[in-house]
This record gives structure tokens, sequence and C-alpha cells, in this order.
């Protein structure tokens, strides 16, 4: 195994835990959100949450900030779709050997399977390495372009966490005081302004 193909490995091994754990911040801060929002704005929580359809904190789609140009679709590889590589599609086929329920006669792996799936559908060859792994399956790539499409993987995660980091809830949980929390509730109270034409 190429040492740079070990660290593209273990670097998407390591944003997908921090990917897990913001995602896990950011929805354990909504009620508090929520409840602060009902406690020190008592007239905007009921125009969001008690009139109109309940509106979330923003989420990774809804960005305060512009995400950086230099994202990994700039990359010319971006392209390549995992599916094309034979290594890849070794990979997968092992990882099916092993958690298809029909081919292992029990339901014990078919959430890997599905993830296994989901990942090759979606081109995302850290997350298909990642299942591998787990199930023992070693994929030493032989190709520059399996080691792209590993780039791609780590790359298209970590722009995942930094736009999950521009959220309301993540500048919630990092808020150090109140001052801070209420910009917070007032860009929430703008937005939601802004959706239902009030401004």
């Amino acid at each position: 195994m190429s040492l740079k193909f070990r660290k593209l490995t273990l670097k998407y091994a390591y944003l997908s835990l921090e990917d897990k754990e913001t995602n896990q911040i950011c929805k354990n801060v909504e009620p508090e959100i929520r409840e602060y929002i009902k406690e020190h704005y008592p007239d905007a929580y009921k125009k969001i949450y008690l009139q109109s359809p309940p509106v979330k904190p923003l989420t990774e789609e809804d960005n305060i900030v512009t995400p950086p140009s230099d994202t990994i679709e700039s990359h010319e590889e971006a392209n390549i779709p995992i599916q094309t590589n034979p290594e890849v599609k070794k990979l997968y086929r092992q990882v099916v050997e092993l958690t298809h329920p029909d081919k292992t006669g029990t339901n014990d792996y078919s959430e890997e399977f599905a993830n296994a799936t989901a990942a090759y559908k979606e081109n995302d060859l850290g997350k298909l390495v990642e299942i591998g792994a787990l199930m023992g399956i070693e994929f030493p790539p032989q190709s520059i372009e399996a080691l792209q499409l590993l780039k791609k993987s780590v790359d298209t995660l970590q722009n995942k966490i930094v736009n999950k980091q521009k959220t309301t809830g993540w500048a919630w949980h990092n808020a150090q005081n109140d001052e801070e929390r209420n910009r917070i509730v007032q860009y929430i109270i703008e937005q939601q302004e802004k959706d239902n034409g009030q401004n």
C-alpha cells in the first residue's frame, strides 16, 4: 500500500468521525436555540415556531458565508465516476460478497451493504474503502486514477464539514456569551422574515 494512499485513507477516516461529531453537535443545539428564542424573543418564537411551519436553524445548504472557490469541483478529476475503475469495482464486489443478505444468508451486515452501495453510487471511494477495511478487505490501489478518486472523496467530505461549520447551529455551539447568541438569533429571525416576505 502506497504511503500516499494510506495517508488519504486515514484522513478520510478522521474526517468521517469529524463529520459525525459536527452533525451531532448541530443536531443537539437545535432545541437549545429554540428554547433561547422562546425565552428571550417570545414574539419571534411565536412567528417562527407557532404561526408558520417550524423553521429549523440553517443547514449546510444554507451557507451564511460563500464557500471557498477552490472546491473539489474545480479539479480535473472531479467527474471521474468510481464505477468505471476496475479496482473499485473489484472492491465493491468483495464488500457485496461479505455483506449482501443473499450472499451471507443473514441480515447482520445489511447496513454495511446499504452504505457500501450508496457510497458506490455516490462516487464516495473513501467510504467504500472504510467499509472494506471494516470487513477485512485490503484495497491497495495500483492506479493513479484510484488515488485521484480517493482524494476526491477526502476533499468532498472536507468541504461538507466546512459548510456545516458555517451554520447557525455550529455558530451557536461555539458562542461564548449571550451577545454572540443574540446575534445568531437575530440572524435566524431576519432569515425567517425574508423567507416570509416580511422585509
